[in-house]
């Protein structure tokens, strides 16, 4: 795994492990189980799928955990100001060198300061799990998982914070990851 402070090359796939988009970050922490990183405002990410290369125009604080079953992107401003979390429902992570994989199971979740909640991409899952062929058993996972979330981000369990009414800037986010490894 990269040392903290060196690039990470973030690497989304579809299920088979077909190219999905990737981006790169600087390692935050990291240990056998878990990887956080830093995106800098306006990061490219490469979209294999659509062909396209974007420009992110927000700041995030991404955590990767090979033992759960979705990705977290904490997303900022300019100003460092919390926006929303990015949430994909997704196969645990693998860490390979400096780089990490996930594989993207389409269900998202948006988790608002205001702790309002929205899950998005329901048909994308469905219209992806008949091109992909996902087996039933890994729909039911994603379903289940998507539960599991849905209830961590009302019981504002780490990291997420939106359930208390609290909007942490990029520094409180900082300052939560470092206390937490």
């Amino acid at each position: 795994m990269a040392s903290v402070g060196n690039t990470l090359t973030i690497q989304a796939e579809k299920f088979g492990q077909v190219p999905h988009y990737r981006w790169q970050g600087q390692c935050l922490r990291h240990n056998r189980v878990s990887v956080v990183s830093y995106g800098m405002l306006e990061r490219k990410l490469e979209h294999f799928t659509r062909a396209s290369v974007f420009r992110i125009d927000n700041q995030a604080v991404e955590f990767f955990w090979a033992n759960r079953w979705y990705t977290v992107s904490c997303e900022f401003d300019r100003f460092g100001l919390l926006t929303r979390y990015y949430c994909n429902i997704a196969m645990p992570a693998r860490f390979v060198g400096s780089s990490v994989y996930f594989t993207d199971l389409d269900l998202d979740v948006l988790a608002f300061p205001s702790g309002q909640t929205q899950v998005i991409d329901r048909e994308e899952f469905r219209q992806n799990a008949a091109r992909y062929r996902y087996p039933d058993e890994l729909c039911l996972r994603a379903e289940e998982e998507l539960e599991n979330l849905l209830f961590q981000i009302s019981q504002a369990e780490y990291p997420f914070l939106v359930s208390r009414g609290a909007c942490p800037n990029l520094l409180d986010m900082l300052n939560l990851v470092h206390r937490s490894f």
